[in-house]
């Protein structure tokens, strides 16, 4: 495998704000991400932050040495306020594939995956951090999405505010129906549906879970191995947690597209 040198970016010298000392954000992207835009939008996102993260790190794949070159110019303009790293091969690459291969360069204790065409909410590391300082037994933390929000509208908002739910209760919904998703929406149980693929985890989780090399559904499948692993332990009361609150903005993949479509045209 072609893997493109180390590029990293700190302008954090300049920026006061604390940053979420054990937290490392991996994304994993191809091309189509970059040239639509949408990482950059990310990226911003991630400035936005009550609490940054460690490190961001990158993991591009179809990407030809001239096109990274260009990239990793397009990223050093853009001052940024924690260490940023692009790895890069030159062939495709599944999402799972490029997620498992920006974990093991991350130096934090704390692994929270996210994916470049989405945005996050300003407290998101923040909550991230405070659940898992705050239950030294968590392993994996999961959180909701929606696509309606407008986040530049977003208020900023603690874990102890957040709807919580424990690992009882995903064991509970994982053994009935192998997905935590739109049932349990429509029964109440939960307000917003689950985003799998933005899951934060312990790095020793990463010892004997990863993302499986599939084009669709490797973050549910990953999920559900640690979730399998939780809940065959008899205490597992705070293994797991999902926040349900809102801590991405997702814009379906299709939506995306005729938007941009019609930018084109204009």
């Amino acid at each position: 495998m072609l893997v493109y040198a180390l590029t990293v970016y700190d302008h954090g010298l300049f920026d006061s704000r604390p940053r979420g000392a054990n937290i490392t954000l991996c994304v994993p992207c191809i091309p189509a991400d970059i040239q639509s835009g949408d990482i950059f939008a990310m990226l911003d996102s991630v400035k936005k932050q009550e609490l940054l993260p460690k490190e961001i790190i990158l993991a591009l794949s179809s990407a030809t040495p001239e096109y990274v070159k260009s990239v990793t110019a397009a990223l050093s303009e853009a001052a940024f306020p924690v260490p940023l790293l692009l790895t890069a091969v030159m062939f495709p690459r599944t999402p799972g594939q490029n997620r498992n291969r920006a974990s093991e360069l991350a130096s934090g204790d704390i692994i929270s995956f996210f994916d470049a065409d989405d945005l996050m909410h300003v407290s998101r590391i923040k909550v991230l951090h405070q659940a898992f300082a705050s239950q030294p037994n968590l392993q994996l933390a999961l959180h909701g999405l929606n696509n309606i929000d407008d986040l530049s509208k977003s208020r900023a908002i603690s874990y102890h505010n957040v709807k919580k739910v424990f690992s009882e209760t995903l064991c509970f919904m994982e053994e009935k129906t192998r997905r935590i998703g739109q049932l349990w929406i429509s029964s109440g149980i939960l307000s917003y549906e689950i985003t799998h693929g933005h899951s934060t985890v312990r790095r020793e989780m990463l010892d004997y879970h990863r993302f499986f090399p599939i084009i669709v559904g490797e973050d549910c499948k990953f999920v559900r191995s640690i979730l399998q692993e939780i809940c065959s332990v008899e205490e597992n009361s705070y293994k797991g947690i999902l926040l349900d609150f809102p801590f991405t903005r997702y814009v379906p993949r299709a939506i995306r597209m005729k938007a941009q479509k019609k930018i084109q045209n204009l």
